[in-house]
């Protein structure tokens, strides 16, 4: 089924339920030479039992996103307009960026939870795994009064069980400090720490980030393990298209704090209809077929300040025109589910279609 398409972006598909919506979003940050326009007009949904990936490299905004969406966004950072809208499981609409302090500490975690980039930053280097468990349940349960009740056996009890379903030895890692673990372990711990109350959306941001290639494997299987036995729905940020491939559903790209595509990720990868997709794309070496040149993309992101004019990746776009230069284009519909913001996304998707096809 087609998306109907708007002038400003795209409007949710209606086959699944949506759980997370987010309308037209933009965050600043407050810098000494300016706002630092972290995230500029960003609308995507998110489905049941879904998982989308938000790709694009450092500094696209594709981490102030994901802690926008749990209000984790630190002091000097401001929502300044837009909507983020979380539906429950009986269909009531929570306006996530107007809940007042209750509201929010029963929203985290509960509903909606982070696992933070770098596991050996996000946990207490002072506090054993159990107390982190504690902590969290204690936080999100007891100080709101909801699902159940927190003792110290039921929160042990639901702990281990978080940590057996990540595939570790729940008692030894419980009694455990951070620096005791290896990275993968801790990484996993940080997995258990999301799931612990069983939320509906789990948002993932770079779960792998300094792992081996044999522990990245390892935590991709527990993630895909856990969609499976869970069935929650996942946002997973990565500038890792490979890792996108394994977990995705949907590929939503981002450049300058911006959505530029949005596809399935069948057509992300096959079918690109965007020239920055298309570089992330020849920028990452393949394993199977023939041995292919890998090519960077030119130039370095924008200055999230003093942005350039137009379209905000025409100087480093090969299709670059003056329309490009004078006109931002629009996130519309250029095929069934389908989104791309570029002036020549026809133009690109030929070319990409005769480059392989060679």
């Amino acid at each position: 089924m087609s998306i109907p398409a708007t002038e400003t972006g795209l409007r949710e598909t209606p086959e699944r339920e949506t759980v997370l919506a987010v309308k037209d979003l933009e965050v600043g940050y407050l810098a000494k030479r300016g706002i630092v326009h972290a995230v500029r007009g960003v609308t995507f949904d998110l489905k049941e039992g879904e998982t989308v990936a938000l790709i694009g490299e450092s500094g696209s905004g594709k981490t102030t996103l994901g802690l926008a969406l749990v209000r984790l966004l630190p002091g000097s950072a401001r929502v300044t307009n837009g909507e983020i809208l979380f539906y429950t499981e009986s269909g009531e609409e929570i306006p996530v960026t107007k809940l007042n302090d209750e509201q929010l500490r029963r929203f985290r975690w509960q509903e909606c939870a982070m696992v933070f980039q770098s596991a050996l930053n996000a946990l207490n280097p002072v506090m054993r795994i159990r107390d982190h468990f504690k902590d969290t349940w204690k936080a999100h349960v007891r100080a709101n009064g909801s699902k159940g009740d927190a003792s110290e056996r039921n929160v042990t009890a639901r702990a281990m069980e978080a940590l057996r379903l990540v595939q570790l030895d729940a008692e030894r890692v419980m009694r455990a400090f951070p620096h005791e673990l290896s990275g993968g372990m801790r990484q996993r711990v940080m997995i258990a720490l999301g799931l612990l109350l069983r939320p509906r959306v789990l948002i993932l941001d770079e779960p792998t980030t300094a792992l081996d290639v044999i522990t990245q494997r390892a935590i991709i299987e527990v993630i895909r393990d856990l969609r499976k036995k869970l069935s929650f729905s996942m946002i997973f940020i990565s500038h890792d298209l490979s890792l996108a491939a394994e977990l995705a559903d949907r590929v939503v790209t981002m450049y300058a704090g911006r959505v530029v595509e949005i596809a399935d990720i069948k057509d992300a990868f096959y079918h690109p209809r965007h020239p920055y997709t298309v570089g992330l794309l020849r920028s990452v070496p393949t394993l199977v077929g023939d041995r292919q040149e890998l090519a960077s993309i030119p130039g370095s992101p924008p200055d999230m300040i003093d942005l350039p004019s137009g379209c905000k990746f025409h100087p480093r776009c090969p299709y670059a025109t003056d329309k490009c230069r004078m006109e931002e284009p629009p996130l519309i519909e250029v095929g069934p589910g389908r989104g791309s913001a570029c002036w020549h996304w026809e133009k690109v998707g030929a070319d990409w279609e005769a480059g392989t096809n060679e």
